[in-house]
């Protein structure tokens, strides 16, 4: 799965399909303040128009690349 490079920023429903996880596990993830070594890892994000988590493209990449490898 890739990331279209002209997107800045996505919603949660937006990152869901682009990555294999679904849209409460992204928020999970984003909403998260700390690593505690549990899944999901911490995501970076920002709070948009009401109140909307919104996903930094290279937020969403670095957290793919932090996932462990098979």
């Amino acid at each position: 799965m890739t990331a279209p490079d002209d997107v800045l920023l996505y919603t949660l429903k937006e990152a869901e399909r682009v990555v294999p996880y679904k849209e409460g596990t992204l928020r999970a993830a984003a909403l998260k303040p700390a690593d505690d070594g549990e899944f999901p890892h911490p995501l970076r994000a920002k709070r948009g128009a009401r109140n909307a988590i919104l996903i930094p493209r290279s937020a969403l990449l670095a957290w793919i690349d932090a996932l462990p490898d098979a």
